[in-house]
C-alpha cells in the first residue's frame, strides 16, 4: 500500500544525495536455543513521522515488534523508500539497548564489518546500493518474549511536475497494526496554494492520477494560523487495514 499526499506551492533550489551503506557493530551474540514452539511475530505498533520543508523532506518509520512464542524468532524489518532517497540512520533497540548504524562508503562499511567479525563481535551491514536500491531489509533474532525496535530515517528532495510535488509513503507491515499511524507536517517559504490526500494505492506504482480523496486521512490547513503549514494525519483501524489488504 502507498500513502500519497500531493501538494501545489512554490519550490527552491535542488541539492543532491548519494547512497550510502550501513554498518551495525556491538550487537550481543546470545546463545539461540531451539527448544519451544515457534510463533509468527507480532507489530504492536508501526509510526511514520514526515517533516517536508522547502520541498525536503525528512521520514522516520519506527516498527516496534514483539516475540510471542517460547523459542527464538528471526524479525524481519523491511521498507520500501523512494529511489530519489537516501538513508540517514538505522538503529535496533534490544533489551533496551539502542545499536545505530553508521553510514559509510561502501568499502569503509566492508572493512568495519569484516573487523569486528574478526574480533568476535556481532555485526550487520546493510548496503541501499544494490539492483533493488530502493528496498531497504534488515533481519535481527528475538528471544522468547522479547522485542525489538527498528527505527530508519531517510531523506529527499521531492520532485516538481507541473507545478506540484508528491510525497509517497510505502505502508506494508504484511500484518494488521492496531497502533498504525502516519503524519506529515508540511511548512513552505510561501503559502499552500492546495493539498490532496488520494486514497491508497494498491502497487508499488506511484505515476498514478489521483480520483478519490482519502476517507481516513485527517487533514489540517493553516496549523498555527500560518498558510504555510498544514498537517496530515493517516491512522487507519483494523477493518480499513483488512480491507486495504
Amino acid at each position: 500500500m502507498i500513502f500519497i499526499i500531493v501538494t501545489s506551492l512554490y519550490f527552491v533550489k535542488l541539492t543532491q544525495c548519494f547512497p550510502q551503506s550501513l554498518v551495525t557493530t556491538g550487537i550481543d551474540k546470545t546463545e539461540v536455543r531451539s527448544e519451544g514452539q515457534v510463533l509468527p511475530l507480532e507489530i504492536s505498533k508501526f509510526h511514520v513521522n514526515s517533516t517536508i520543508q522547502f520541498r525536503y523532506a525528512r521520514t522516520q518509520v519506527v516498527s516496534h515488534f514483539k516475540n510471542p512464542g517460547t523459542a527464538p524468532n528471526k524479525a524481519k524489518f523491511t521498507m520500501v523508500i523512494p529511489d530519489s532517497a537516501f538513508i540517514s540512520n538505522f538503529s535496533m533497540i534490544i533489551k533496551e539497548v539502542e545499536y545505530v548504524a553508521e553510514v559509510k562508503e561502501k568499502e569503509e562499511a566492508k572493512k568495519t564489518f569484516d573487523e569486528a567479525v574478526s574480533a568476535g563481535r556481532g555485526a550487520g551491514i546493510v548496503s541501499k546500493d544494490t539492483r533493488d536500491a530502493n528496498i531497504f531489509t534488515v533481519e535481527t533474532n528475538i528471544e522468547p518474549g522479547e522485542k525489538v525496535v527498528f527505527k530508519l530515517i531517510y531523506e529527499e528532495l521531492l520532485e516538481r511536475k507541473s507545478g506540484m510535488y508528491k510525497h509517497s509513503i510505502n505502508i506494508d507491515p504484511n500484518q494488521i497494526v492496531d497502533d498504525l499511524k502516519i503524519e506529515i507536517f508540511i511548512n513552505e517559504s510561501l503559502p499552500i496554494s492546495s493539498l490532496s490526500v488520494p486514497e491508497l494505492v494498491q502497487s508499488n506504482e506511484i505515476d498514478f492520477t489521483a480520483n478519490e480523496e482519502s476517507k481516513v486521512a485527517e487533514v489540517e490547513r493553516d496549523v498555527d494560523g500560518i498558510a504555510n503549514n498544514a498537517r496530515i494525519v493517516f491512522a487507519p483501524d483494523r477493518s480499513y487495514q483488512e480491507e486495504a489488504g
